[in-house]
């Protein structure tokens, strides 16, 4: 049996993205007007995106003064604005350095939402605070390391029940009365005894007589 996956920890899927962003760090190279349009507008991911950059479709971003910059580097998620005024998310493939103003960068804990994204998916930004970004991925660090630990536990307490394995297909042991058989309740039995197992197979039964002898 599988382990289900808690919904906290699930991706939400969608076709509509929310990215968190840390403004920065080429917000003088834009006007006030071209900060307003970035965080106000819905843009739509471009045809043209690859897995150098996610290129967005929609309102022109208006520069102060031009688009140029002296080349710096480029950190994953950042978000540089082109000549053209219009913003691409740097993605896994992106070079080391870009000479173009970065008017943001999207909080690492959102990065898997622009690499899931599709072509004529949209996208809108949020801008938040460096320290709420950072809460926010060790807040989700926090979240996958506790089902992980769960998840660890339960794999542990299943292994410690005895199987039988049958056609390629692996089943659990109970005695006769319908108990499974667990470490706990054959730490019970006698130091060697024989005892009667069932297993059920496609609404069969199969009964076998098991031969269980505890180390001392």
């Amino acid at each position: 049996t599988g382990t289900r996956v808690p919904e906290s920890v699930q991706p939400k899927m969608s076709h509509e993205h929310l990215m968190r962003v840390v403004m920065g760090p080429q917000t003088d190279s834009f006007t006030a007007q071209g900060i307003a349009t970035f965080l106000s507008s819905i843009y739509k991911v471009s045809q043209q995106s690859d897995r150098v950059g996610c290129r967005l479709e929609g309102p022109m971003i208006e520069h102060a003064d031009g688009a140029d910059i002296i080349s710096d580097g480029i950190p994953f998620g950042g978000i540089q604005v082109t000549g053209d005024g219009l913003p691409v998310v740097l993605m896994a493939d992106r070079g080391v350095t870009g000479g173009y103003a970065k008017i943001a960068t999207i909080a690492t804990v959102d990065l898997w939402k622009v690499a899931q994204a599709l072509s004529g998916d949209t996208i809108s930004f949020n801008a938040i605070s460096p320290k709420e970004a950072q809460h926010k991925l060790i807040e989700r660090k926090n979240e996958l390391a506790t089902f992980k630990a769960e998840s660890s536990k339960t794999e542990n307490k299943h292994s410690q029940l005895p199987r039988v394995t049958l056609d390629q297909e692996t089943f659990e042991v109970y005695s006769e009365d319908g108990k499974p058989l667990t470490q706990n309740n054959l730490a019970d039995t006698r130091i060697k005894q024989l005892r009667k197992v069932v297993v059920s197979v496609n609404g069969r039964d199969y009964t076998f007589e098991v031969g269980i002898e505890r180390e001392s």
